[in-house]
């Protein structure tokens, strides 16, 4: 019992006690052995924690004998500032910590035992170079080593599986062990067998296929998991550690040194530790060290299973679980909420009791009798919660924003009010009515600033002048979106003529740059040779400030309406290169855009907060970033499945069902994860709660409701409505959350220059295809005829198609219809690669080169003795198909009369998706979960759309009729799985002929019809993004 009353405090710690319920002051009251305290939302945690931390101190024990570790930053803050309100000043002698800053704190106190004192942490950047450098100095034998398409793809899958090592405390040896034995019980595996006779197979015989397939996938996780030592090796070398570096090191140093450890045993005699469902493996296994020493120890851990959110950051709810068979505690569960109403409660509760992972359900608290039903403790019982229907996705957000305007017409303090989502692209429609109307809102998100358009249009002047100094005129397709930007004032008429103009075939072509003198955009020319007469004569930050502002984009910022965020998008970018300089003092301009060029490949962001607050307005707030807040009313928008259960992770590296090596939970512990997460979102409500979804998307598809909506409706904890908006509101509200509008391109794509490109325009399969995925794409690249850079995987495709070229045309010419040796064939490639070298860096042509003469070499002899000798090369084939003109050029055509087999070689990994024609099933499963159905779904292919195009072209050609018994692809490179050469037919119907020649006519009428508007849905288009 609490017996001292200290003066002039904010809280009287005497009446705070005397206040709690029962099961409150058990907790407070129980200073000694372990205790565990299941604390269900709104019962006063932190109250409790705060009142038993005084009245240990009470019995006489000094501040500093207490240790209490939380989860956050934000949670030690909180934490403290209620103990200070308790105890006063004395709150500062308590040691309050997050898991992290304890760890740092033993090793900052104790050099000694660590060997290091230099090192610095790492940033995500810095840690993506070390393992593109662990991934480059591989050997071409590793199985994660790769010779084509991204060197470096399993760059996040492996710094993810690092930080899960770290994090749960493996142990490499045990876990390869494991694989080991899952890869020996293969064989007697009843999947790795037939069960019936199967072409030359009988039943029983092993799926050698199969098993040499899996054997290789988990040859990948043996060799992921062997290079985590590899890893920490280059961290040391690079003077660099992360976070849960520390955690490792202190668990480390405690188990090697036990004087260490006795240490801080002998320092903390009471631990408290907080939100502990959310701690890690590794954090949990600091707290076991520390109490280590007693049989008893005097441990209060305060938690929620059902409040278990942050898997993907770690934390392991199997802490919290497996804590009474460990600690034996007396156990107490607050119960009593001083939140919510019991009507929203009980549809809580209701929700969440359907998991089978929870305390309540473990065998001590079955003997126990422990049940954690809430109760209402000062809310009246009020209404149940409310499901809403709505008929599309853009009913429901303007649904939510017409009640919310209304309440703000009404006068209420809308900073009561919270709309909470999954993620913030759900509430953008909400935030526009919002800001057309005026109504006060507060929201923050996390925004990579290397996505913001004025870094963006920065980013494109600086590759612009590096590229062009490098090798003038080689960065023409960069510049033409420079021109474009609003700072510069062009017209996109004027741009395109500038680019037009000097580019028409048959004509000598003149440098855009040297045009730019004469033309009307003369102004800018003067810039660009400044630009690039200064690089090299100021420091990289002074020459990219002056970029910044000669180029009229600083001025152009201070005009936006949003100018806050778009200074701090500049500053933060700014912020990394004074870091990267200030790491290396001569660093270029070369070395700065290839980190950048490093982030985005890795998906790297660089991270501000955007923050919109008005101290009246309504609350948007993620759903994760919602726990621990309250507010009166709460709208829990977007309720559909494909919002919720259809948002999935995938793992990088394979996990056998043997051994949960990432600890990645399956299906059915996610879909629990997920449940709790919607119902520490209900929970957030005092008085109202409104879950709403949609029946159909926007484009009309039928869509699927959440399955927890589902729960909720069927547990009769919940009303149910079926909402809709009268058209004039609809239309009312569509008005105001109009957007600025994009550059509008209407002049440029009727003017006469582009007319005439119609004139004697032919549609070939390749702007098919490009037409079909991003129809402002086909305009810039193949209309306008924006110069395009040449790519590392077209330099290569080139060299192969010229080598296969050679060898055909020497065999043609050769008396004997004899192909060249081998050795002359690769000799061919060589010497294309050499001349296609600057699509390259150094050392992906390095490994392209050697990696291009080994598997061509095989490739070439394997293929020998299966080729024919009859054949048309590179063939043009031109013809007019239901009244549009087509052409393409055909790789080869292996010839047999009036027939032929038409060959294309692809230098690409070989994938079945590549080849696939649309698939009905797929779309229709697609938008009954409220998803937007994969484009190779919707409309096929661009392989299979290749393949029926050339049969069309080929079998309808006036001058070379053949008839087409086969397309086929033939890949030059191995299959991964079975390391064989493919060679895939294409088995083309009559509706599938009908299907693409529907799609030729419907484009070519939509080219002559210069529609080219809209955007596509790739956010890393290059012309979709110039807007």
């Amino acid at each position: 019992m609490i017996k001292r009353v200290v003066e002039q405090k904010v809280i009287d710690p005497l009446k705070a006690y005397e206040e709690c319920n029962p099961a409150q002051k058990s907790a407070i009251d129980r200073t000694e052995g372990a205790v565990m305290v299941v604390a269900g939302p709104g019962t006063g945690k932190t109250q409790i924690i705060a009142a038993r931390i005084t009245n240990i101190i009470d019995l006489g024990n000094a501040p500093e004998c207490i240790l209490c570790l939380t989860y956050t930053d934000a949670g030690t803050i909180a934490m403290r500032e209620r103990l200070l309100s308790f105890i006063g000043t004395d709150a500062y002698r308590v040691n309050i910590y997050t898991f992290h800053a304890f760890c740092n704190n033993v090793i900052q106190e104790n050099p000694s035992y660590f060997g290091f004192s230099d090192l610095q942490p790492v940033s995500d950047l810095e840690k993506a170079e070390i393992v593109q450098k662990l991934l480059d100095a591989l050997p071409h034998d590793n199985p994660l080593a790769k010779v084509t398409g991204d060197l470096h793809s399993d760059t996040k899958s492996l710094i993810d599986l690092y930080a899960a090592i770290k994090r749960e405390g493996w142990s490499q040896t045990a876990e390869i062990a494991a694989i080991d034995d899952y890869i020996a019980s293969l064989p007697d595996l009843p999947q790795m067998k037939y069960s019936r006779k199967y072409k030359e197979f009988k039943a029983g015989d092993l799926k050698l296929a199969e098993i040499e397939k899996e054997t290789k996938k988990f040859e990948r996780t043996k060799a992921a998991i062997s290079s985590f030592a590899e890893f920490q090796k280059l961290m040391r070398e690079h003077k660099r550690y992360d976070f849960d570096d520390m955690i490792v090191w202190v668990i480390e140093a405690f188990n090697s040194s036990p004087e260490l450890l006795i240490e801080y045993q002998e320092r903390y005699q009471y631990t408290l530790v907080d939100e502990y469902q959310d701690t890690s493996s590794s954090q949990n296994s600091v707290v076991d060290l520390l109490m280590s020493y007693w049989e008893d120890p005097n441990l209060f851990v305060v938690g929620d299973d059902d409040q278990s959110i942050y898997r993907f950051q770690g934390a392991n709810i199997e802490n919290i679980l497996s804590f009474d068979s460990k600690y034996s505690p007396a156990t107490v569960v607050l119960t009593e909420n001083y939140r919510s109403t019991q009507q929203i409660l009980d549809a809580a509760m209701a929700l969440v009791s359907i998991n089978a992972e929870r305390i309540t359900n473990s065998a001590a608290s079955l003997e126990k009798g422990i049940t954690k039903d809430l109760t209402a403790a000062r809310q009246p019982a009020g209404e149940k919660p409310e499901t809403r229907s709505f008929p599309s996705k853009q009913q429901e957000s303007f649904g939510v924003a017409l009640e919310l305007e209304a309440r703000y017409a009404g006068n209420e303090d809308l900073s009561r009010v919270a709309v909470l989502f999954r993620t913030h692209s759900q509430a953008q429609t909400i935030v526009r009515y919002l800001r057309g109307r005026g109504i006060p809102y507060s929201t923050r998100r996390r925004e990579d600033v290397l996505a913001n358009p004025n870094v963006k249009h920065l980013l494109a002047l600086l590759t612009y002048f590096s590229g062009e100094i490098r090798s003038p005129h080689s960065q023409e397709s960069t510049l033409f979106m420079i021109l474009q930007h609003p700072s510069l004032g062009f017209s996109p008429l004027d741009v395109a003529s500038l680019y037009m103009t000097g580019n028409e075939k048959g004509s000598p072509r003149v440098p855009v740059r040297e045009r730019l003198a004469g033309s009307k955009l003369a102004s800018v020319h003067e810039l660009i040779e400044t630009g690039i007469a200064e690089q090299g004569a100021y420091s990289l930050q002074e020459y990219i400030h002056r970029l910044l502002t000669g180029f009229g984009l600083l001025a152009d910022i201070s005009k936006q309406d949003d100018v806050i965020w778009q200074m701090t998008a500049m500053n933060t970018f700014f912020g990394f290169i004074r870091e990267e300089c200030a790491k290396s003092p001569f660093l270029t301009l070369e070395e700065l855009l290839r980190l950048l060029s490093t982030m985005r490949s890795r998906n790297i962001m660089l991270e501000a907060d955007r923050v919109v607050f008005s101290k009246r307005g309504v609350n948007l707030i993620t759903t994760h970033s919602s726990k621990g807040l309250e507010f009166d009313t709460v709208f829990l928008v977007g309720c559909n499945q494909g919002d919720w259960e259809g948002k999935r992770s995938r793992t990088g590296f394979a996990v056998p069902p043997n051994r949960q090596i990432h600890k990645e939970a399956g299906d059915s512990a996610k879909l629990e994860e997920l449940r709790r997460l919607f119902y520490v979102a209900m929970t957030r409500a005092e008085r109202e709660l409104y879950i709403s979804y949609a029946a159909r998307t926007d484009s009309d598809k039928p869509i699927a409701r959440s399955q927890f909506v589902a729960e909720l409706e069927k547990s009769g904890a919940v009303t149910s409505m079926e909402c809709q908006l009268e058209p004039f509101e609809l239309e009312a509200a569509m008005g105001y959350t109009l957007e600025s509008q994009p550059k509008d391109y209407g002049d440029l794509f009727s003017s006469d220059l582009i007319s005439e490109r119609l004139r004697h325009f032919k549609l070939s399969v390749s702007s098919l295809n490009t037409f079909l995925k991003c129809p402002r794409t086909f305009f810039f690249e193949s209309l306008v005829r924006v110069p395009q850079i040449n790519s590392a995987a077209m330099a290569f495709g080139t060299s192969v198609h010229k080598a296969l070229e050679y060898a055909f045309k020497t065999m043609k010419n050769s008396q004997d219809s004899v192909f060249p040796p081998v050795a002359d064939f690769i000799a061919r490639f060589e010497r294309e690669m050499h001349r296609n070298q600057e699509a390259f860096d150094e050392a992906l042509f390095k490994r392209r080169l050697a990696a291009g003469r080994e598997t061509l070499s095989r490739y070439y002899e394997t293929s020998l003795p299966l080729w024919h000798k009859t054949v048309l090369l590179e063939q043009p084939f031109e013809t007019v198909l239901d009244g549009v003109p087509l052409n393409g050029l055909v790789d080869k055509l292996e010839i047999a009369g009036d027939s032929a087999n038409l060959v294309d070689y692809k230098t690409g990994k070989y994938d079945r998706k590549k080849l696939q024609p649309p698939d009905p099933d797929k779309v229709k499963k697609a938008e009954e979960a409220g998803s937007e159905p994969k484009h190779e779904d919707l409309l096929g292919s661009d392989y299979w759309r290749q393949a029926v195009f050339y049969k069309l072209l080929v079998e309808n050609s006036p001058k070379h009729s053949y008839q087409v018994d086969s397309v086929m692809f033939s890949f030059v490179e191995p299959e991964e799985s079975s390391g064989e050469f493919v060679n895939h037919p294409v088995d083309i119907s009559r509706e599938d002929e009908e299907i693409v020649r529907g799609q030729i006519a419907d484009v070519y009428g939509r080219i002559m019809n210069r529609d080219f508007g809209g955007f596509c849905k790739n956010s890393y288009c290059a012309w979709c993004r110039t807007d």
